[in-house]
């Protein structure tokens, strides 16, 4: 098991050439557009800022969505 920071899981998914596509956490979600866009839910940054703010919003693991990004040379 190893614990990971949300600005952690930013530079994984950008080095391996993804795009974050959502967290799934329904509750979060709800919380987070309380005081922000719908196009803010694919912000790790926003994210990153809305858990400082609210330390329990992910008690236990990070649940996710990412999608390859076409035309990377890893394909």
């Amino acid at each position: 098991e190893h614990c990971f920071s949300i600005s952690k899981i930013k530079s994984y998914i950008h080095r391996l050439g993804f795009n974050f596509c959502g967290f799934e956490n329904d509750n979060a979600k709800i919380e987070f557009l309380k005081n922000n866009k719908n196009n803010d839910l694919f912000d790790l940054e926003k994210w990153e800022e809305f858990e400082i703010n609210n330390k329990d919003v992910f008690s236990g693991m990070y649940q996710f969505w990412i999608q390859k990004i076409k035309g990377n040379l890893s394909e």
